[in-house]
């Protein structure tokens, strides 16, 4: 996702430059703030086994991260915040503040289970004192309806916090915009579409995304399923852009306008693609991974993506400078080697570069944001 209200004429020069030519500084990145996590679903990646992963003294502490975050260049517009559970920690509001602050992004997201709506509650509040025209989505993850929901992640009860949390944002919110994750999994897949009819309609929910469950980590789909994973994940994401084309469904821009038309078709293309590869892997378009787009865990270790297990380095090596490990001899091999190997998966977040910065399918989105 890309938010590019309130951008500078400077920042978006940089960003375009980033994305179109030079690919050399991140446009985004996803931060996971911490794995660890007080869910359990059936889905997840993280090992949580991992003694060393899982202790919270082996995080990147504040002041590494306001560091880092001054160090990452002109052109980053968008960063996601992520885990395991971000509001475990503590100090979840510094890290917004050094990310606007230091690293001048756009807008944030942060993804999470929504069981803690009182830490959500102080957090709105302090984004509506401090950074009431910045844009940060918070996105809930939904799996089902509620008794379902609070088995697949075994928490009693969840169901009913993530849902307090969700009006919290939705009514005080000022710069703050609640959405909801629908992953379709093994758990879920043969009533997905009635899920999400049940969170439209029952809890007037208007943003969304949706999200196929991938092979990563300790998490593999079973084989007999993923045909009809899919077919279910195709069926969601065809009604998600009827709803959003028609009106009866949001994004993150004024209804109707050039860039509300150009993220739809970027959404729509980014499912077109994932639905390709899913079953049968195959390249379709360059990958951004390593050159506009990243991933750093929680140890402050750099990875080109979620999936790729080639990481490019650690920020501790680079005295927490971000730009020397992105630009160092490793990163370009790890970028070469993604470009000559034609890598290819179906991650959302590294598709939505992809999407946004090949040149292949500027004249989609051009043409459907004049409205052809």
């Amino acid at each position: 996702m890309i938010i590019i209200k309130n951008m500078t004429i400077s920042k978006l020069l940089h960003t375009a430059k980033s994305l179109y030519v030079l690919r050399s500084e991140p446009v985004g990145l996803i931060h996971f703030l911490t794995r660890r996590c007080n869910a359990r679903c059936s889905f997840c990646f993280i090992d949580f086994e991992d003694e060393v992963s899982q202790n919270k003294k082996n995080e990147m502490t504040i002041q590494e991260i306001q560091k880092m975050t001054s160090t990452m260049g002109k052109s980053l517009q968008h960063v996601n915040l992520t885990g395991g559970e971000p509001f475990l920690r503590s100090d979840i509001f510094d890290i917004i503040k050094a990310y606007f602050d230091n690293a001048k992004v756009n807008s944030v997201l942060i993804n999470t289970n929504g069981s803690y709506p009182k830490k959500i509650n102080a957090f709105v509040n302090k984004l509506n004192e401090f950074y009431p025209e910045k844009t940060v989505v918070i996105q809930f993850s939904i799996d089902s309806y509620p008794e379902e929901h609070d088995r697949i992640r075994k928490i009693p009860g969840l169901f009913e916090r993530t849902m307090e949390s969700y009006e919290i944002v939705k009514k005080k919110g000022k710069g703050a915009i609640p959405s909801v994750a629908l992953t379709c999994t093994h758990e879920n897949y043969k009533k997905i579409n009635e899920i999400y009819e049940f969170m439209k309609n029952e809890h007037k929910v208007k943003r969304f995304s949706a999200i196929l469950v991938r092979d990563e980590g300790v998490f593999k789909t079973p084989e007999s399923q993923k045909q009809e994973i899919l077919d279910n994940y195709q069926s969601l994401t065809e009604n998600l852009y009827r709803d959003r084309t028609n009106g009866v469904l949001l994004n993150f821009y004024e209804k109707d306008s050039f860039i509300s038309r150009v993220i739809n078709e970027k959404e729509k293309i980014q499912h077109e693609n994932n639905i390709k590869m899913y079953i049968k892997p195959k390249f379709i378009s360059n990958c951004p991974s390593a050159s506009i787009f990243g991933v750093i865990d929680c140890d402050g270790t750099v990875h080109p993506c979620e999936v790729l297990d080639k990481p490019l380095g650690k920020l501790s090596d680079f005295n927490s400078n971000f730009l020397d490990l992105w630009r160092s001899d490793k990163t370009k091999s790890v970028k070469k080697w993604i470009k000559d190997t034609k890598c290819n998966c179906t991650y959302e977040c590294a598709m939505t570069y992809n999407v946004m910065s090949n040149y292949e399918y500027q004249p989609r989105l051009i043409k459907k944001g004049l409205g052809f």
